[in-house]
């Protein structure tokens, strides 16, 4: 430590180590990797990662923090000296220092391996709860965001739920704590939403990120997503719709930019890349094929509808960009001016 670290460093890392502050200590692969987090004066504590390497006869101390200093700080001798102070307590009793264990970076990837052999695993026997997945439309009537709900519920004999209640992924993604009937499938889903979202609107509500398509289906895979409230049926993945992009001129004359299928039906959607299909009648949802790019099918999904008197503005600045060469035009609408007639 003395070769590689700031002296400074040392000893305001002897406080801290003093104070308690070192959390969550971890060492990995038999102590040649050691992760902890450091409490400093921020509310949140620091993360810390330490690799000790041999390099002749000596150790090199490589160590990294999120704070301001980065690399080999006072975080990072606080956790080598409650590292040696551990090590010299088990000496004293006559026991071995802390025995290699599997990296925190292994286990989630053995986590995904055994989530992806088996995409519905059952929950504990012993446990009548499970944790379900409610989609919806975040701003309705808007269709532009997609949100995912999660609750805890009680399963009943007959499948039936009752007893719903909100949960909290924190339980799982920051604490550690996985309930007893959350399934490795659950575990996955938090930590992906955990990832690659924020929240929408309070702590068990996340926003689905479109560009992560792979997350819906495994979503849905459970047996328990359902469409709007916990209690409808739960949604299966239908095979891929073809489906084509065309204005429609509504009764007020103004123009909406719609999604239909091949029979001319208007598609109820989910913004994805690509966009999904919804059909809540049979409870069945799925993938669109179209002619365009998934990143721009997504983005024609949020087409404003145009008043009659915008649409010859609207054509022109398409050209102006050269959007009218990617997607259809809406058509031209003339506005006639009423005849002047002469009272009779």
């Amino acid at each position: 430590m003395v070769r590689d670290m700031p002296a400074d460093s040392i000893k305001r890392g002897a406080v801290y180590q003093r104070e308690l502050r070192v959390k969550a200590l971890a060492p990995e692969h038999g102590g040649a990797t050691v992760n902890a987090l450091v409490q400093g004066s921020a509310i949140q504590p620091y993360r810390v990662r330490v690799l000790i390497t041999a390099v002749g006869e000596r150790a090199r101390i490589s160590g990294h923090c999120n704070c301001a200093i980065a690399y080999n700080c006072k975080h990072v001798a606080a956790v080598l000296l409650e590292l040696m102070e551990r090590h010299a307590q088990l000496a004293a009793k006559g026991l071995e220092p802390i025995a290699p264990q599997v990296s925190a970076g292994t286990k989630r990837w053995i986590e995904r391996l055994e989530a992806a052999h088996s995409p519905t695993p059952v929950a504990a026997k012993s446990s009548q709860y499970r944790l379900h997945y409610v989609l919806n439309y975040a701003e309705p009537p808007s269709h532009s965001k997609l949100i995912v709900s999660v609750f805890k519920v009680r399963v009943k004999k007959g499948g039936d739920i009752s007893n719903v209640g909100t949960f909290n992924l924190d339980q799982i993604v920051r604490l550690g704590a996985p309930p007893q009937y959350a399934t490795v499938s659950d575990i996955a889903i938090a930590r992906w939403l955990w990832a690659t979202n924020i929240y929408a609107g309070n702590v068990e509500t996340y926003l689905l990120d479109p560009a992560t398509p792979e997350l819906l289906p495994r979503i849905i895979q459970t047996q328990r997503c359902s469409w709007g409230i916990p209690e409808a049926p739960a949604l299966v993945v239908g095979p891929a719709k073809n489906a084509h992009f065309g204005w429609e001129t509504m009764a007020d004359a103004s123009q909406q930019l719609l999604l239909k299928d091949e029979t001319g039906a208007v598609i109820q959607t989910l913004p994805m890349e690509p966009p999904w299909y919804l059909d809540e009648s049979v409870h069945t949802c799925g993938p669109i094929q179209t002619s365009f790019a998934p990143r721009v099918a997504r983005a024609m999904l949020d087409a404003p509808r145009l008043p009659a008197d915008e649409t010859r503005v609207t054509v022109e600045y398409m050209a102006e960009k050269g959007v009218e060469k990617i997607i259809p035009s809406p058509r031209k609408l003339e506005l006639l001016e009423p005849e002047a007639v002469k009272p009779v």
